[in-house]
């Protein structure tokens, strides 16, 4: 099973990217409606999903924003 959100934002520049799903990485894109962020919210879902033998990962389309997605095994 996959799922995916996407979004229309400015993307993660290539050079941060492999930096997106480690705790406390400070990358350059910001939060948009003025909310904080304590930087682990990708680390702890890239964590729960390989708990249940998954993957995660983004994708970066050229027309711009960001894909993100994970992956589960069907039952």
């Amino acid at each position: 099973m996959r799922v995916e959100v996407r979004d229309s934002g400015p993307g993660v520049p290539a050079s941060e990217r492999d930096r997106l799903f480690h705790e406390h990485a400070q990358l350059s894109p910001r939060p948009t409606g003025d909310e904080e962020s304590n930087r682990l919210g990708l680390a702890i879902v890239k964590h729960l999903v390989e708990l249940q033998a998954g993957s995660v990962g983004a994708d970066f389309p050229a027309e711009g924003g960001s894909v993100f997605w994970f992956e589960l095994p069907a039952k």
